[in-house]
């Protein structure tokens, strides 16, 4: 009786023994299961994390590549702006400030009631009478005699061409053209474009009367003397700049008209296409 009852005992301390084993074995299983999920999860993390900054890493290489090359970079605020029809805004161009608009003949700055037309860029002289600017050695003014002389009133003639000095600028010259103002030769001036945009003159004929009272006119000359007056050479000289004339980028010649009058004149024109009449302002007799 004693001997069945120790077998029991010792049968039941085995099934006790075997149980926990057997729980041990599952809560060692459980836990090995969570821990094996727990390090695929860290691993997944973290190849997301990777593949993100190299993501992040191409975006912006990208992003960098297309502002060199000259490409508006661009943000998602960017992409959202819309107007109020729900559509994107239209880019303007913005404007060029030194864009050099046409010359417009109905835009005189110191004129009024004058009719402009027909005009001209002038080039550096006038071949068809002979004359033209030249700045080799200084600013010359050439003067082809046999073919200046019949369309002028000069007292001096030469069968050749001849340069003669130009003084008295105030500063540098761009460009130096031969112009006709008026209604025949005698009108004829030489502009001076100014790197300052400003304009001065030379007239090539002077007005003056004799001893009879009559009227005629001579070649402008400035004479260069000798102590005791006798002329050694002559040359041209500036007569200063055409009064309010300013911003000047080119010179025109047109065809200017007032009721009945008709006459050439030079224009200066300035970067937006407005000008002042040259001619005018000199105020030929």
């Amino acid at each position: 009786m004693e001997k069945e009852k120790k077998e029991k005992e010792v049968e039941k301390e085995e099934k006790t023994t075997k149980q926990k084993e057997s729980k041990g074995i599952k809560t060692t299983s459980f836990q090995t299961t969570l821990i094996v999920i727990l390090l695929i999860c860290v691993a997944a993390l973290g190849g997301w994390i990777v593949g993100a900054s190299k993501v992040n890493v191409m975006y912006k290489e990208a992003i960098n590549s297309k502002e060199s090359a000259g490409e508006k970079k661009t943000t998602p605020a960017d992409n959202n702006t819309t107007n109020d029809n729900n559509t994107s805004n239209d880019t303007t161009t913005p404007e060029v400030k030194d864009e050099i608009k046409p010359l417009d003949l109905n835009k005189s700055l110191n004129t009024t009631g004058i009719n402009y037309s027909d005009p001209k860029e002038l080039s550096d002289g006038r071949e068809e009478i002979g004359v033209s600017v030249k700045n080799n050695d200084g600013l010359k003014l050439a003067i082809n005699w046999p073919k200046f002389g019949p369309y002028s009133t000069a007292s001096a003639w030469s069968d050749t061409t001849i340069e003669y000095d130009i003084t008295n600028l105030s500063g540098t010259v761009k460009e130096g053209i031969v112009a006709g103002v008026g209604q025949d030769s005698v009108g004829t001036t030489v502009f001076y474009l100014m790197n300052d945009g400003t304009v001065e003159y030379t007239r090539m004929f002077k007005k003056t009367t004799d001893n009879s009272g009559h009227t005629y006119y001579v070649m402008n000359y400035t004479y260069e003397k000798e102590s005791d007056g006798k002329i050694t050479g002559q040359h041209f000289e500036s007569e200063g700049k055409v009064s309010g004339a300013k911003d000047v980028i080119k010179l025109y010649s047109v065809n200017a008209s007032s009721g009945h009058f008709g006459h050439v004149t030079v224009l200066g024109a300035t970067k937006d296409g407005s000008f002042y009449d040259l001619g005018n302002a000199i105020h030929f007799e």
